[in-house]
């Protein structure tokens, strides 16, 4: 694809490579589903998405095929700074160093910022891996070893092979469905299929379970949704946040819920916070 015809991040990175003088014909951005030591630019955990990346610095084997500075880290951390440079939670003042981000798509991913400071932990492990907590203990085996995670059965993956499983899927229009999306749930969901209806909200108790989880584990002010599904999101966020409040341990507790304006570019937003951190 010509640089002319790739897709531009609104404002942004024109911008600062006009103010650098860069000649730079375009940007190749990538933020990874996997474990990312960004200071070493390597991925130091099983790498279930990018197997090639496993155990390997990143930098150069992306530098074989562009010859650029790289910077990388993982696309939940890349995501709550997008949206807190360009997107729902820049305009935060009051409680913007407490935050938990989720990413709702093919996976689920979260970050965390805890009293100011983005969560890393000892292993780069450091909220990351939250969309593995159990919600459900008699749930299906995950791609990570654990029983009942969220992601086990609410994201994008997952819907092929769990949602066939269900004792309603026979019945719903999707049944002809060798490989149901989360597309084709909503799209019968709006058409009235109550079978579908009720497969969504077994995703929303998924979901819910996880952000109460979430809430207690991080005491967040404000709680992101990102992410593909997020274009469905009045299908099923009130229902979520009603259920979310009844369940914390006080209400109190619970987070001013954001909807990125834009959720496929979060984590491309976040890309180019690292962009610009590295060339200041």
């Amino acid at each position: 694809m010509q640089a002319s015809e790739r897709p531009r991040v609104e404002g942004q990175l024109d911008t600062v490579l006009a103010h650098r003088q860069l000649a730079v014909p375009y940007v190749e951005l990538q933020s990874l589903a996997e474990i990312v030591d960004s200071d070493a630019k390597a991925c130091p955990s099983p790498c279930y998405k990018h197997p090639y990346f496993e155990g390997n610095a990143v930098e150069p084997i992306i530098r074989r095929f562009i010859d650029l500075p790289v910077e990388i880290d993982n696309d939940s951390r890349a995501s709550i700074l997008g949206e807190e440079a360009f997107g729902v939670l820049s305009g935060l003042t009051a409680g913007r160093d407490n935050v938990v981000m989720v990413t709702l798509g093919t996976g689920i991913g979260v970050a965390a910022r805890v009293n100011g400071t983005l969560l890393r932990g000892a292993r780069h492990t450091g909220g990351l891996l939250s969309g593995h907590i159990t919600v459900d203990i008699n749930g299906p085996r995950c791609i990570c070893g654990n029983i009942g995670c969220a992601e086990a059965l609410a994201s994008g993956y997952a819907l092929a092979n769990y949602l066939p499983t269900r004792t309603w899927f026979a019945e719903s229009t999707l049944a002809g469905e060798s490989t149901p999306t989360f597309r084709m749930l909503t799209d019968a969901v709006r058409h009235g299929d109550p079978h579908a209806r009720a497969g969504l909200g077994e995703m929303c108790d998924a979901w819910t379970a996880l952000f109460v989880s979430l809430i207690h584990a991080f005491g967040p002010a404000h709680l992101a949704l990102s992410g593909g599904f997020l274009r469905s999101a009045d299908l099923f966020l009130d229902e979520i946040e009603e259920s979310v409040r009844d369940r914390l341990w006080d209400p109190n507790l619970m987070p001013e819920i954001h909807v990125a304006d834009e959720p496929e570019l979060s984590g491309v937003r976040g890309c180019e916070v690292l962009v610009r951190r590295a060339m200041n």
